[in-house]
């Protein structure tokens, strides 16, 4: 179910913390020997920097040479410094299991989908579109997860988020009152989760049979 002004959004009132959002993420896979031009061995974390993607074959730009994927609409939102010369929100996702380049960064960039999103909460006055046409596609309740549409953000921002409450007006359904939030995960629970899905797969495989603990993830904003 997607809520939108153009379509059944009569009234909105919003609640954004932006305090906790990053717009870049640095992915660090686990450790492996690294042999220096002495003949030295040392522990260095894999990372994805040198794999390439490009849209639209893959969901974002990152060149190689870069150990960061970056997601350029939360850039454009929530960057730091003047709105003509946004700098990222940078911070570090760890997945000491993986060794796979390719792997480390689709994980990495599904972490920064998820941090790059506000905890926001929105209360609307709606149309009950089920009401009016019968259409399923149109029903919600307590507990679903639905999309707001919030075209006050250029670009527009989507937000996935659960309905906690419904005031239903059964005789004129354009009255509907409906409550929302998103308890955001930090991205310590982002990645923790991220992991413990991959040692699943692996599990499956008979790889592994222990899941990663990710450690805590780093801020800074270089």
């Amino acid at each position: 179910k997607r809520f939108e002004w153009s379509k059944d959004i009569l009234l909105l009132e919003r609640v954004i913390d932006s305090r906790e959002i990053l717009t870049a993420l640095y992915g660090r896979g686990k450790a492996i020997e690294v042999e220096d031009e002495d003949g030295d061995i040392h522990f260095e974390n894999c990372t994805f920097a040198d794999i390439t993607w490009t849209k639209p074959t893959n969901p974002a730009d990152k060149p190689s040479g870069l150990e960061y994927i970056a997601n350029p609409d939360a850039l454009e939102l929530w960057g730091r410094g003047a709105p003509n010369n946004k700098r990222h929100r940078f911070g570090i996702a760890t997945f000491e299991d993986i060794s796979d380049p390719d792997k480390l960064l689709q994980y990495t960039w599904e972490a920064l989908k998820k941090c790059s999103v506000p905890k926001v909460s929105y209360t609307i006055k709606a149309v009950d579109l089920m009401q009016v046409t019968g259409e399923n596609t149109e029903a919600f309740n307590v507990g679903d997860v639905v999309t707001i549409i919030d075209n006050a953000f250029s670009p527009s921002l989507e937000v996935d988020i659960s309905i906690t409450k419904i005031i239903r007006d059964y005789i004129y359904p354009e009255n509907t009152r409906i409550t929302m939030g998103n308890d955001a995960l930090s991205l310590t629970g982002i990645v923790k989760k991220l992991s413990e899905y991959a040692a699943r797969l692996r599990d499956k495989e008979g790889a592994y049979d222990v899941a990663a603990d990710p450690t805590t993830p780093i801020r800074s904003d270089r």
